[in-house]
């Protein structure tokens, strides 16, 4: 057979001076080259695709544990449920375990900064929690009922300590308001800490640590006594840094004429919604004591609820202000895009013309793994949008944050001049997400290749393994999935009836059908944990005897791809 020289194995040190007596050990040899070897019963086996459902009643709502197998799920018909197989095997759990007067599942919150704690609240006012991602469920003793207002999230919780929590309580309707609970032992023991409150939340988080680390921040009304109305006195911010003892408090003061209306802590920062008669300015803290009020470029103008956050890096502030109203009938909304200097109050503009939704919602995205880069969907004739005219858009991409912008290549088999890759973002589809965390540089987006976008029902599902770079036209099934790091990628049909989804297990090279439904379903998600346990799950709706969509009951599938490569 065919040789190759390769090295002998062997390497002179360096400095060695000795001399070899016959061949030197250091100099290439000549080997065979490696022949094929048929298979053998100890070669790795292609194994089965399998699949398990579980119907419930009710719309579902999934909260996955990170870094592991475990999910729970709570349905709109109160069930709730746990799996620590990433849904090969559902156990409904019963609370009437812990108490026979806990009630029934209202209200799910995963504990943003432990991986293992879960909440639960009942029709009956009762907390409950969990230390092992739902295995066990303990009853927690809360100092008031849940607030009527609906002022949410009900729980906040510390970055500084997984036992502080943050309640939201309130009194009885009417003339009811909010009180505002903490406590530093997992709810043991609580104390009040402010009322009338419109949002509480923690200040410090992962990237914005100036405050001491217990302080609490509260949008709220100054009412001097508990007989006062809310509508008697304007809204302030105080920042309470002792929650758990004194509830002393400083006031972070709005600039003259002004009041908070809203407020995030994002990023390094909190950023703040001052409204200013029908005007509103958007101020910022990068301490937790003044605000300044955001300098844009002369011309802009910021109304209220016309500017939307953007996903936050590298210590600035990304946001888009509305420029043109979008219109329910015409959709004929855009907006600007505007970065930060470093300490949040002065903005520059990085593209003009982005694509807004009536909801608020923008055709900017981060992508997911990949530092740096953003893709928008631009409306290249928004100086002609009118009655009967709708809106052109084109995706363009930036790799440096915003400092400059390409149009993304149409794949190497498109046959058009002078085309380019179109995708659909956030505006269009809530669900648009474009790369994964643990698959740096693969890209999945659906979209269409031309002059811009077209319709969503023509479109097709188009991959990038090189982070933008290069694209490949990978079929017509609209909602997909990364797992394993990209190596499987899973496909299915989206707005329409289906019982087949395809999966390709060598990064995109072949591709097979497999089917996960006896009837044909409506396919509303397709998500995967990263356990590491190669399952995706579908939440699916079935279809009835008159031909709709079921609105009564879904089905939960779990495809298990665990096999495919097992040894």
């Amino acid at each position: 057979g065919d040789r190759f020289m390769a090295s002998s194995g062997y390497r002179r040190i360096p400095g060695n001076t000795c001399t070899p007596t016959s061949r030197d050990p250091d100099a290439p040899i000549e080997r065979p080259c490696p022949q094929a070897q048929p298979d053998t019963p100890s070669s790795p086996k292609l194994g089965p695709v399998t699949h398990h459902t579980l119907r419930v009643k009710g719309e579902p709502r999934l909260m996955v544990f990170p870094n592991s197998t475990d999910y729970l799920l709570m349905t709109s018909e109160q069930q709730l449920f746990r799996t620590d197989s990433e849904g090969t095997k559902w156990i409904e759990i019963d609370l009437a375990t812990v108490d026979s007067k806990i009630g029934r599942p209202v209200y799910l919150a995963e504990h943003k900064y432990d991986t293992h704690r879960a909440f639960v609240y009942t029709d009956r006012d009762v907390l409950l929690f969990t230390k092992d991602r739902g295995a066990t469920w303990t009853r927690i003793n809360v100092p008031a009922k849940a607030n009527a207002l609906h002022i949410r999230p009900l729980l906040d919780f510390s970055a500084e300590d997984p036992d502080w929590l943050l309640f939201v309580g309130g009194t009885e309707c009417p003339n009811c308001h909010t009180e505002i609970y903490a406590s530093r032992d997992n709810g043991s023991h609580w104390n009040r800490v402010t009322t009338r409150a419109t949002k509480c939340l923690f200040a410090r988080t992962l990237e914005f640590h100036t405050l001491p680390p217990a302080s609490v921040v509260c949008t709220g009304y100054d009412g001097k006594s508990e007989q006062d109305q809310p509508h008697d006195s304007p809204i302030e911010v105080r920042v309470f840094t002792e929650p758990f003892g004194k509830s002393t408090h400083h006031t972070i003061k709005a600039p003259d004429g002004c009041e908070v209306g809203e407020f995030h802590v994002y990023g390094q920062f909190m950023v703040f919604a001052a409204v200013c008669k029908d005007e509103l300015r958007m101020c910022v803290s990068d301490d937790g004591r003044t605000m300044y009020e955001a300098r844009f470029p002369p011309g802009v103008h910021v109304r209220a609820d016309a500017f939307t956050l953007l996903p936050a890096h590298a210590g600035t502030v990304l946001l888009d202000v509305e420029s043109v109203r979008s219109s329910e009938q015409w959709g004929s909304g855009y907006g600007e895009l505007f970065s930060s200097n470093s300490n949040g109050t002065h903005f520059h503009r990085v593209l003009q013309h982005t694509n807004r939704a009536p909801s608020g919602s923008v055709d900017v995205e981060r992508v997911a793994g990949l530092r740096g880069m953003l893709l928008a969907n631009r409306v290249s004739n928004a100086d002609a949008l009118g009655p009967g005219v709708h809106k052109r858009l084109h995706t363009v991409a930036s790799w440096d944050d915003g400092l400059s912008w390409h149009a993304l290549p149409p794949p190497s088999d498109a046959k058009c001049d002078d085309c380019s890759l179109h995708l659909f973002g956030p505006a269009m589809l809530g669900n648009a997400h474009f790369g994964a965390p643990l698959a740096p540089g693969t890209m999945i987006g659906v979209g269409s290749v031309g002059t811009h976008l077209g319709r969503y029902m023509q479109s097709r599902t188009y991959m990038s393994r090189d982070g933008g770079v290069t694209w490949t036209d990978i079929g017509d099934e609209a909602q997909h999935v990364l797992v394993d790091h990209g190596a499987l990628i899973v496909l299915v049909a989206d707005a329409k009836p289906t019982d087949t989804l395809r999966y390709s297990a060598d990064g995109g090279v072949s591709w097979t059908n497999y089917r996960f439904s006896d009837t044909q379903v409506l396919v509303d998600s397709i998500e995967a944990g990263d356990g590491g346990g190669q399952r995706v799950l579908l939440s699916t709706r079935p279809f009835v005897e008159s031909g709709g969509i079921s609105l009564d009951e879904s089905l939960l599938v779990t495809v298990d791809f665990s096999q495919l490569h097992a040894q």
